[in-house]
């Protein structure tokens, strides 16, 4: 089963303006909620109310203790194309990043939920209707065998691939971090073909694909894809961030030209590295082993559950850590920020670094109600 350690987690309701503590719901009789809810300074240990609904009517202070680091899932997004047959580190691409992903599946699988999808699934374009292997502890043999049966082939159809498992890990319903972890060596290259015709030597194209310079004929026009699968890729990277899932994109011995695309690609996906390339770059299978690990360091408990949603205007919320006010990061480089459902708190960079160091972290999380006019 998965690892979490547990840590003591302070969330206060903090109340503002002048009914601070007391109850007007019942004619304004002011009557005092702290003798009866545990509030700081009365001497009493009640937390079983929890609050719901509109923050900016409930006005008092309450602490909760939060369960520290949700194991995250990982749906690995893993490129089988015919290039993976390039000699690679002693071996092949495929042997040596399929040896590698092996190898890290299993050293973490207590710590992360592993789950797989190989694209292509056929020698051309084609992607499967689902993943290969779902989401699960432990099954670390499960991912080996299914790697196993696969040998490179076809084409790079990223943006499918990307797409479907997005979809799938959108379908969960659990409330842990969910991410991709993308492994390609190269550009994708399954788009969508057009049916524009250019004619190559300028001109104009007549109803039967003949292109004429001043009613000349100049030859056939060519029929030129609308996308080389870039665009897609790109698009389903950042709808799925969009979503809540990131991506980690590993670039396995691409070359020099797909660099900038695999930047792209990981900046789309949300997780993109501090320097350059935004990517991780691997050029052997102990890179790829390295790379793997430290994405794992900055996603493991790193989170906490949230069962009570912040206030609509999430600017009243302060986070603490070790008592030291931190800030909140959307681009998830270094601070906290919500999932997208708010149904978790999540840490990154030297904050995460501090939590998975130092098992005697503590985090408190304010949340504060509107001024009352």
């Amino acid at each position: 089963m998965f690892k979490s350690n547990v840590v003591v987690v302070a969330l206060f309701l903090a109340a503002c303006g002048p009914n601070q503590g007391r109850d007007t719901s019942s004619g304004g009789s002011g009557k005092d909620l702290s003798s009866e809810h545990g509030l700081p300074g009365d001497g009493s240990d009640d937390m079983s109310i929890e609050p719901s609904g509109d923050f900016s009517a409930q006005c008092g202070v309450q602490n909760f203790m939060l369960q520290k680091g949700l194991p995250p899932e990982v749906m690995i997004v893993l490129d089988r194309s015919s290039s993976m047959t390039t000699d690679f580190d002693s071996g092949t691409r495929w042997s040596k990043v399929t040896d590698a992903v092996k190898q890290v599946v299993t050293s973490l699988q207590g710590q992360i939920g592993w789950g797989l999808t190989v694209f292509p699934h056929d020698n051309d374009c084609g992607t499967s209707a689902s993943v290969d292997v779902a989401i699960a502890p432990m099954n670390a043999t499960a991912i080996g065998m299914q790697i196993s049966s696969y040998l490179p082939d076809g084409n790079t159809p990223t943006g499918d691939a990307i797409n479907k498992a997005a979809a799938y890990m959108a379908s969960r319903t659990t409330t842990n971090p969910k991410y991709l972890l993308l492994s390609t060596d190269g550009e994708p290259n399954c788009g969508t073909i057009g049916t524009s015709c250019m004619c190559v030597f300028g001109g104009t194209p007549d109803a039967q694909g003949q292109c004429h310079v001043s009613g000349v004929p100049v030859g056939a026009c060519v029929v030129v894809p609308t996308d080389d699968g870039t665009s897609k890729a790109e698009a389903a990277l950042s709808a799925a961030a969009a979503q809540g899932i990131h991506t980690f994109v590993i670039g396995v011995a691409s070359d020099s030209s797909d660099g900038a695309e695999l930047d792209t690609l990981a900046t789309n996906g949300g997780e993109p590295r501090a320097g350059s390339p935004k990517y991780y770059a691997v050029g052997s299978e102990a890179d790829l082993v390295t790379a793997v690990t430290t994405i794992a360091s900055q996603i493991i408990s790193c989170s906490f559950g949230v069962t009570t949603p912040p206030p609509t205007d999430q600017t009243l919320v302060t986070i603490k850590l070790n008592g030291s006010d931190l800030g909140r990061d959307p681009t998830h480089m270094n601070g906290w920020d919500f999932s997208t459902n708010l149904s978790s708190l999540n840490f990154y960079g030297a904050a995460c670094a501090t939590l998975q160091a130092d098992p005697n972290a503590t985090v408190q999380a304010i949340y504060a109600c509107p001024p009352v006019n």
